[in-house]
């Protein structure tokens, strides 16, 4: 995006996607202090969401419900 053109071209659609990238990043910054360990507070969001996702689990149906089973502790 070096050369000034937006996503689509369209300024306010450009804009909105701006506005709600900022939004998601702040979001996860204010969410990744309160609930997470102290030692996590440093890390990039990038950092912390490939971190998560690699949790292992799998699903469980029972009856009509899916559970996810997750492993308890992570390093």
């Amino acid at each position: 995006m070096g050369t000034g053109a937006g996503l689509c071209g369209v300024k306010r659609v450009d804009a909105l996607y701006f506005a709600l990238g900022v939004l998601v990043y702040n979001t996860a910054i204010a969410q990744k202090l309160p609930f997470l360990p102290e030692e996590w507070a440093k890390k990039t969001t990038h950092t912390v969401r490939r971190s998560l996702i690699r949790v292992a689990g799998k699903l469980i149906r029972h009856g009509r419900r899916l559970t996810p089973k997750l492993v308890t502790s992570y390093e």
